[in-house]
């Protein structure tokens, strides 16, 4: 009975515009991301190594673990210090749904860079860092919770932190 009920869960997402929104924007700035002297067809390949290398390690549906790495890693905001007098305040600025995948891509990559001198773009470190945030774990998700804990510290963004 379980299993049919995930089956249905994942059809109805599937459906709804929210989740294709977000694959399409997470597919498109991923490989904008990868994209070093004008060579797409480098970004098109290590997106589908990625691809593999996830698939390799879940048997599962690769859109639905992005999906799941985005909702479980997106941030609602960011904050920005800014000069008052002599003293720097962090002054919060909401994040709509673009921004909150480019930020989190910025964050992947700067997560999984090889310790060489080059700093490429190391696959193992990303996949462990995506498999840890399904896991609900991981740097994504204590950054996650690092924000909501300085804003509840600050009694910043009451009503957001309610929806």
């Amino acid at each position: 009975m379980c299993m049919v009920n995930n089956i249905l869960l994942v059809k109805n997402l599937k459906k709804e515009k929210h989740y294709n929104q977000v694959n399409f924007l997470f597919k498109k700035n991923f490989i904008g991301k990868l994209i070093k002297k004008g060579n797409k067809h480098y970004a098109v390949s290590c997106f589908k190594n990625l691809k593999y290398l996830i698939k390799k390690k879940i048997k599962k549906d690769f859109n639905l673990l992005l999906f799941l790495v985005m909702f479980y890693s997106s941030l609602k905001f960011h904050f920005i210090k800014k000069r008052f007098g002599g003293s720097k305040k962090e002054i919060p600025i909401y994040l709509n749904k673009v921004r909150q995948v480019k930020f989190i891509i910025k964050k992947m990559f700067s997560y999984s860079k090889s310790s060489e001198k080059r700093k490429s773009l190391d696959f193992n470190k990303l996949v462990n860092l995506c498999l840890l945030t399904i896991k609900k774990k991981g740097f994504l998700i204590s950054e996650r919770n690092k924000a909501f804990i300085k804003a509840k510290e600050n009694r910043i963004l009451v009503r957001s932190l309610k929806k």
